[in-house]
């Protein structure tokens, strides 16, 4: 696993009852070299843009686009469309929007898009197909995730809610409290 692009901010971290705390830092992308045979995972955080959060498959030569399989969990149900892949889970709803593919050499666009792999109960495992073979050159599979509700919220022990407050931009607070065991 490679950590780049250092952010400037970080955590402190206090473990247990040390009384220095542990310098977190924060990265805007972790690689995870080779999650399959010549394929790389790319995880990009990119706050205050169009795309806060985007992960992306680098293939390099000597892959096949069939090596890749990505498994969600939870699905209640799905949808494909020309434009995405639509999952609603227990929480909301999360939609992969057809990944931008294209060679990194010249940017040409490679037209891909999801296929159903296997589906049983709340499993969903998808991976992507278009007309290309074994890799020659390296290519980028980008595709757009968007999350329409998520929670950090939850503990062993008793949570409170106290208050829910929406901005002017539409977003929601959540404001509570959680006890740990």
């Amino acid at each position: 696993t490679e950590a780049l692009n250092a952010a400037s901010d970080y955590l402190m971290y206090y473990p247990g009852e040390q009384a220095e705390g542990v310098r977190v830092q924060h990265f805007q992308k972790i690689r995870l070299p080779n999650l399959y045979p010549h394929i790389d995972l790319e995880l990009c955080a990119q706050p205050g843009t169009e795309k806060p959060f985007e992960y992306n498959f680098i293939l390099h030569p000597g892959a096949y686009l069939s090596q890749i399989k990505i498994r969600y969990r939870g699905a209640i149900n799905y949808q494909f469309t020309p434009e995405a892949l639509t999952l609603k889970l227990a929480m909301g709803e999360i939609k992969e929007h057809i990944p931008a593919s294209y060679w990194t050499k010249n940017q040409e666009q490679l037209n891909l898009h999801y296929r159903l792999i296997e589906k049983e109960g709340e499993t969903l495992v998808v991976g992507f197909e278009g007309e290309v073979g074994q890799i020659q050159e390296e290519l980028v599979i980008d595709p757009v995730p968007s999350l329409n509700w998520s929670t950090y919220f939850g503990s062993l022990g008793a949570e409170f809610g106290d208050e829910l407050i929406a901005d002017g931009k539409g977003q929601l607070y959540f404001c509570g409290s959680a006890e740990a065991l």
